[in-house]
């Protein structure tokens, strides 16, 4: 690597998105620098007069590479020839620029997923339809929905530039909302929209998760935890993504030579807080046997004592599961499990013997197999793949 790489960096960091992406940036500095970073100046510099960084400003500094949202004006960032990282928000890749971007389709499929396991049959999806990543996301969750028979809603904002106003679209979203069927479970394409459409719902007077369950997209803390009720959010590999970046930018700094690359970051999982922490079934008998399930995922459980716990015979609770969920009660169970051992071996650094232990497995072999049996890799590739450090 070459020592004491000068590398700007010009990338909002007002949201979760643009820190994790800083984070993956700076944990790769670390293992490989050291590099000297250019940074954004803080607002009260700028609001006393100080200049804020621009791309024409990089080549007096001498940069020898860039990390920054996409550019109004790529020609300017062309003309300086040196490598860049770009996170871009109209999703169209900048040439000879190093691309960090999410894979939509495996998040909208996550969303789609994580609803219809709570028993949802009634979806809708909230996003910003002037950016194509979020009309890439609304278009895979429409199309995992109705490969299960299900429709979504998809919103289409206002039209005019006074009902856009965030103000005046709540009234607008709100009468949306009420209009759709019961419980709904509405995808946002970020957690800022989502928190739009949990203030929608609080002045048009629907009750979250009873009646709308509201889920975002970035797991951010600063948004997620600052609404009522608390977020649900999907949280995304971006950390990894971005080390992963970092060591394409430092390739391209010691060739000298800007290239055009892609690196996606993937969903990791769902971080279920109150927005969306329901199971959406009339069926009181089904009601309980998901509820079982979900809180003794744990222990080793069998489909009789998820039969015991409920008045049906097993024929009987087989039908409902069927027919409301499309699988059965030990499919049910497997895909519980399969997901318990998925967030632990994102979320945290235990052994697969422990995580074995931990979701009622009942060696680590069964676990290693079962696993790859459900997902085509091993526990361990798979953390090695969605870790997101």
């Amino acid at each position: 690597m070459p020592a004491n790489s000068k590398v700007a960096i010009l990338i909002d960091t007002s949201r979760e998105y643009g820190r994790n992406v800083l984070r993956g940036i700076a944990n790769y500095a670390h293992d490989y620098g050291p590099w000297i970073f250019y940074r954004k100046l803080p607002f009260y510099r700028v609001e006393t007069g100080e200049r804020e960084p621009t791309l024409k400003m990089l080549k007096k500094w001498g940069a020898d590479a860039v990390i920054m949202r996409q550019p109004k004006d790529s020609k300017t960032l062309t003309e300086l020839k040196i490598p860049a990282i770009i996170s871009p928000y109209t999703g169209e890749p900048v040439p000879n620029t190093i691309t960090v971007d999410g894979d939509h389709d495996d998040e909208a499929c996550l969303a789609a997923e994580y609803f219809l396991d709570r028993g949802f049959r009634n979806f809708a999806y909230v996003g910003l339809d002037r950016f194509l990543w979020s009309r890439a996301l609304a278009e895979s969750y429409e199309r995992h929905l109705e490969s299960t028979g299900r429709p979504a809603h998809i919103y289409t904002p206002p039209t005019s530039p006074k009902k856009r106003y965030w103000l005046n679209e709540q009234k607008v979203l709100g009468d949306w909302l009420k209009a759709l069927p019961k419980p709904l479970a509405v995808f946002s394409c970020t957690d800022e929209r989502a928190r739009d459409v949990l203030n929608a719902c609080r002045i048009s007077g629907i009750t979250v998760p009873d009646d709308v369950a509201v889920l975002g997209l970035d797991n951010d803390p600063m948004v997620c935890n600052f609404t009522f009720p608390p977020l649900s959010s999907i949280a995304r590999s971006v950390k990894a993504a971005s080390y992963r970046a970092a060591k394409l930018l430092d390739q391209q700094i010691a060739a000298n030579r800007p290239d055009s690359r892609i690196v996606l970051h993937r969903p990791l999982r769902v971080v279920t807080r109150q927005s969306t922490d329901i199971l959406a079934v009339s069926d009181t008998e089904l009601y309980v046997a998901l509820n079982f399930i979900r809180n003794n995922i744990h222990k080793n459980i069998s489909v009789e004592s998820v039969v015991r716990a409920t008045s049906l015979s097993r024929r009987a609770l087989e039908l409902r599961f069927t027919t409301e969920l499309n699988r059965t009660i030990a499919g049910h169970i497997q895909k519980t499990k399969i997901q318990a051992v998925k967030d632990l071996l994102v979320r945290t650094d235990l052994s697969i013997a422990e995580i074995a232990h931990r979701t009622g497995c009942s060696s680590p072999a069964y676990l290693s197999t079962s696993f790859k049996k459900q997902t085509g890799m091993s526990p361990i590739h798979y953390r090695l793949q969605n870790h997101d450090t």
